[in-house]
């Protein structure tokens, strides 16, 4: 008697199993985009630095070590997320399709992800010591809206950003009047620095993580400004002038809304079309200017610049007949953030993500010329 209880309470718990299974969701799509990792400076900071392109070992915006071990270590992520339970071990060009901007960082940071992502597997004989995954990317120097829209020609973006930021760029000028002069004198430059050139100044903190020697007046204080060192000050500056262009919807559409229009483009194609083959993993290597504006467009304006190796990850599930959406952010070797979709929680219908997202792309590089030489643009 007491072995048919047992034998029923196994029975119930198998079904219960099966059950709870049958009602999780079923991951049928990822796609991501990531910033480069850690690089040297891309030109002199300031006019007399002391630190040439010689000072680096392969010049100017080149990734360090420290940069391909980052990206290693966000493609093992991937290999520990989706490796096994999503996409084969072994690379798989009808599954996952890597892209690039024409940047060498960019190349290279996608090459070391793939590293992490698709090691040499153990069972297989090859002298090479990691798989070999195809990075595709447009060709050199290309006009590319797609992963380099911070330097697409766009006359109404310059427009508006002279619009909309004239105000904050006034006040820091005013805010901070003591330190203009101050830095065209120690930077020895003939004429006014412009606020992007003050801000740059900034850039040495990468001069400083590798621990080189700066000039005094980089760490002078400021009294009238609470103390703060010239550095502090320039950073700020820094901060505030390159977020500000990504804290509005139409800088962000005009930067990022072709890449979000790809990014829908894909999951519609895929929900539409079930039985069609598809890629499972559709991954971009860009640059911090990349993720911001996709990131303006979804209406979740940063707070920060975005770190080096910084992924945004989108991922598409289906449940019953029924397809959702979630979006994360993983910050090099931290934990992941799920981000909150505006008008959802962290998992949203596609159906509601599409009407919510696609009037805030474009959906041809056409109508974003359009757009940029528009005569009535304001």
């Amino acid at each position: 008697m007491e072995w048919k209880l047992y034998y029923t309470l196994y029975l119930l718990i198998i079904k219960i199993f099966y059950i709870e299974a049958a009602k999780k969701e079923t991951l049928i799509f990822v796609t991501s985009v990531w910033r480069h990792g850690d690089r040297s400076p891309t030109k002199l900071i300031y006019k007399n630095d002391i630190h040439t392109e010689d000072t680096w070992e392969n010049g100017w915006g080149q990734l360090t070590e420290k940069g391909k071990t980052q990206l290693m270590h966000l493609g093992q992520w991937f290999k520990k997320r989706y490796v096994n339970t999503f996409v084969n071990e072994t690379y798989k060009s009808k599954e996952v399709y890597i892209m690039s901007s024409d940047s060498e960082r960019a190349l290279t940071s996608a090459q070391a992800f793939a590293f992490g992502m698709y090691p040499k597997l153990e069972n297989v004989f090859s002298e090479l010591p990691a798989q070999v995954v195809p990075i595709h990317a447009p060709s050199y120097e290309s006009n590319d809206p797609l992963l380099k829209g911070y330097k697409y020609k766009c006359p109404c973006y310059d427009k508006k950003l002279k619009r909309i930021n004239n105000d904050l760029y006034n006040n820091l000028k005013t805010k901070y009047s003591d330190v203009f002069p101050f830095l065209k004198t120690v930077t020895n430059s003939k004429d006014d620095l412009p606020l992007k050139k003050v801000g740059d100044i900034c850039n040495v903190e990468t001069e400083i993580a590798y621990n080189m020697v700066q000039p005094d007046w980089m760490f002078q204080t400021w009294n009238q400004y609470k103390n703060k060192t010239t550095f502090d000050i320039v950073c700020e500056i820094k901060d505030n002038f390159r977020l500000s262009d990504f804290k509005n919807l139409e800088l962000g559409k005009l930067r990022g809304g072709l890449l979000l229009n790809v990014w829908l483009k894909n999951m519609k194609q895929i929900i539409e079309n079930p039985n069609e083959p598809h890629k499972k993993m559709i991954l971009y290597s860009a640059h911090a200017e990349t993720l911001l504006p996709l990131m303006s467009s979804l209406r979740m304006h940063p707070n920060e610049f975005v770190p080096y190796a910084t992924a945004l990850v989108l991922e598409l599930y289906k449940y019953k007949d029924e397809h959702f959406v979630r979006l994360f952010y993983k910050v090099n070797s931290h934990s992941v953030k799920y981000l909150e979709i505006p008008k959802c929680k962290s998992l949203c219908r596609f159906s509601t993500f599409y009407k919510l997202y696609y009037d805030k792309s474009y959906s041809s590089v056409e109508l974003l010329n359009k757009e940029c030489y528009s005569e009535s643009c304001n």
